[in-house]
């Protein structure tokens, strides 16, 4: 079994907070020749592990699993620690201007820790996760 400041160390390296458009929390870590460590989190904290076309394995965690997971790592994190804080809030906020700035908040450290970002430059103001969030028929107000 992993021990958490080996997760904190390969989540801080490989690892990314994610929202989607209706404001759901996801936590994605990638590894090009680690599915074995990928499976080994999906063992201890559910989610799946997938392959995309390229070969590169990816973990996915959602919601309030990857809410219990970012608590679990919080304690042993060091480049990603306030990204994390910003997930955990999130998954507890409801729909909203305020999650909307969580969101933003997480986007914007996700451009300066993860060097493979979701969704990295797809946003340019707090007003295009509004758009995105309209478009995807989820309710902001």
């Amino acid at each position: 079994m992993l021990n958490l400041e080996y997760i904190a160390g390969f989540f801080d390296g490989e690892g990314c907070v994610s929202v989607n458009g209706r404001g759901y929390l996801s936590v994605l870590v990638n590894g090009l020749k680690c599915e074995q460590v990928l499976e080994e989190l999906e063992s201890m904290f559910g989610g799946s592990v997938s392959t995309r076309s390229s070969g590169i394995h990816t973990w996915t965690i959602t919601t309030r699993k990857a809410q219990k997971f970012l608590q679990t790592i919080l304690p042993y994190l060091i480049i990603k620690e306030d990204v994390a804080r910003m997930g955990i809030e999130l998954a507890d906020t409801p729909k909203g201007d305020k999650k909307n700035e969580i969101w933003w908040e997480i986007h914007e450290l996700n451009l300066r820790t993860s060097p493979h970002a979701a969704n990295k430059g797809r946003f340019k103001t707090i007003e295009d996760v509004s758009e995105l969030q309209s478009e995807e028929g989820a309710v902001t107000t």
